[in-house]
């Protein structure tokens, strides 16, 4: 596989702020042979800025919508074989395109290659130097036994999808053969947030991929900008996802995912029973039944569900006879 790079970054009304971004990108050890921003909307102040700072850049006005479907756009204007993307307010540490064109190099069966980065929230003040050793959730990396390892990366195949049903593990940014993110479909467009974990779900299913523990970017969150990540959508679209992925896990009979999807739906839907009962028992009522639909080994959920349905019938059969009355 050639190991020409588009690298294509979508972005959101950004302007000026984009500078620094653009900047790590053209400070590589090995520079992208092809850099796209997609524009927003045709952003003025962002085509403006890219032409005058950094006019080897190529800027593409998209119509608008989530960030998905920019990619996706992105992917098709690539003209390299290889499409590598990053966020618009995320810097990449010099190394970055190399290190993860070396991890291709080292599992060349690879589709694609990923690895580590930190995360600093300016609006909390939190700072995590890398993911895969820092972040109690990411040692469910070690559940899935690699099928090739060296001193620093790993090559995976499905045996990786089972540990990120229960929630990301791979990041941005990633590098993947392009043909490879075609034929799978891209990013989901219907999804606002969480489309990045639903691709690489997909991306495990199917082929293999490697992973390197390196840090190879920053990941920011600006103040004003934290709504992307903690939008009201966020549930929505994690569960939609966990359904998208029952369904493909009873169409090819993965027991063990099947068991993990339900059991991950079934907490959804105890958490979402219990933000109703604060307020009506009544409309949480359905939220803990179809809880108990998905599992019903929950012993907790079984009682708040049997509980309330007696009183349900009786309040809805007073209800019904006072509107008799009158």
């Amino acid at each position: 596989m050639s190991d020409r790079v588009s690298l294509v970054i979508a972005s959101h009304r950004r302007g000026a702020k984009i500078g620094p971004t653009l900047a790590s990108v053209l400070s590589q050890t090995r520079v992208p042979d092809e850099v796209l921003v997609l524009n927003d909307g045709g952003f003025a102040e962002t085509r403006e800025f890219v032409a005058a700072n950094f006019p080897t850049v190529r800027v593409v006005d998209d119509l608008g919508g989530s960030a998905g479907k920019a990619r996706n756009l992105g992917a098709k204007h690539a003209s390299h074989p290889l499409v590598m993307f990053l966020d618009d307010d995320d810097r990449l540490q010099p190394h970055a395109v190399e290190t993860l064109l070396q991890t291709l190099r080292t599992f060349p069966e690879a589709k694609a290659a990923f690895a580590d980065h930190t995360f600093t929230d300016h609006t909390t003040g939190q700072h995590v130097p890398d993911h895969h050793r820092s972040v109690a959730s990411f040692h469910r990396l070690t559940w899935a036994k690699p099928r090739k390892s060296t001193s620093d990366a790993k090559l995976y195949d499905r045996a990786l999808y089972h540990p990120m049903l229960r929630g990301g593990l791979l990041q941005q940014p990633w590098l993947v053969a392009r043909d490879v993110f075609l034929s799978l479909g891209g990013f989901d467009e219907r999804y606002r947030c969480h489309e990045d974990w639903d691709l690489y779900l997909r991306l495990v299913r199917a082929d293999p991929i490697a992973l390197t523990d390196r840090v190879i970017s920053d990941h920011l969150v600006e103040a004003g900008r934290e709504h992307v990540s903690r939008s009201a959508d966020l549930e929505a679209n994690s569960v939609a996802i966990l359904r998208k992925h029952l369904g493909l896990a009873i169409a090819s009979l993965d027991l063990a995912a099947i068991v993990i999807l339900l059991r991950r739906l079934g907490l959804h839907h105890k958490a979402e029973g219990d933000r109703l009962a604060a307020s009506s028992l009544r409309a949480a009522w359905p939220a803990y039944a179809r809880s108990m639909l998905c599992w019903p080994f929950d012993v907790v959920v079984a009682i708040r569900t049997l509980a309330i349905w007696p009183w349900k019938i009786v309040t809805r059969r007073r209800a019904s006879s006072i509107e008799v009355r009158t």
